[in-house]
């Protein structure tokens, strides 16, 4: 399957301001909790790579939680990142860089980073994509550092859960496919990928059935001297 280009105009830009409130009234609360799932553990991170941040929500708590780390942004949507610099205080906005393009195709220095954040990103790509953007961020990660990846899932324990998973899914790429250009129009199973990739899963949290929030761990030693 052929790699998709990066939108030239940005579907996002059009559910910028309005996509939390879309989002808690389809999810309510829980992806923000899915988000915040390993805060904790991301507070010693010194260099971390968000992305697709979207409007900023996760930014702005994780620099509250990790007064000390410097972030790096990739984010396609111009509009999504002039949200997500509104949110910050000015002390905060000093230590985020942020890169205006797709997550498939940003220049990223190697193994600079020891925690990398994606959260319902995989969802938007196709499998094809979904390799090339885990190859991506894996390439930036250094030895021993962290990757947080928050994402749907159409299983669950019955066959009302289940159902229910794919009935929601299946209205948000309906709905936010058509107005925010994304690729995929069905969730991709990306876990094989994580699994094959060399990372180690440290945790794992779900929330209510629809999705979860894993925290892995690529091979080797990070150096922080």
């Amino acid at each position: 399957m052929p790699a998709t280009p990066p939108s030239k105009h940005p579907g996002f830009d059009r559910v910028a301001r309005l996509y939390p409130r879309l989002e808690r009234l389809a999810y309510g609360q829980r992806l923000e909790r899915g988000r915040r799932a390993f805060l904790p553990e991301l507070a010693a991170c010194r260099n971390l790579l968000l992305l697709g941040e979207g409007n900023g929500r996760f930014l702005q708590a994780l620099l509250t939680a990790n007064p000390s780390c410097t972030t790096t942004v990739v984010e396609i949507s111009p509009r999504m990142i002039a949200c997500a610099r509104a949110r910050l205080a000015p002390k905060q906005r000093t230590r985020v860089s942020w890169i205006e393009g797709s997550a498939l195709n940003a220049g990223l220095p190697d193994a600079a980073f020891d925690a990398v954040v994606t959260h319902y990103l995989f969802d938007l790509f196709e499998p094809a994509d979904q390799a090339r953007l885990l190859q991506r961020g894996l390439k930036a990660l250094a030895p021993g550092g962290l990757w947080q990846d928050t994402e749907f899932q159409t299983d669950g324990p019955t066959r009302l859960a289940r159902l229910r998973n794919r009935l929601l899914l299946t209205a948000s790429y309906r709905f936010l496919g058509a107005l925010c250009d994304f690729p995929a129009r069905r969730l991709a199973d990306h876990l094989p990928l994580m699994l094959a990739a060399g990372l180690t899963l440290e945790r794992e949290q779900g929330f209510g059935h629809h999705f979860t929030a894993r925290l892995w761990r690529l091979s080797g030693t990070l150096n922080h001297e």
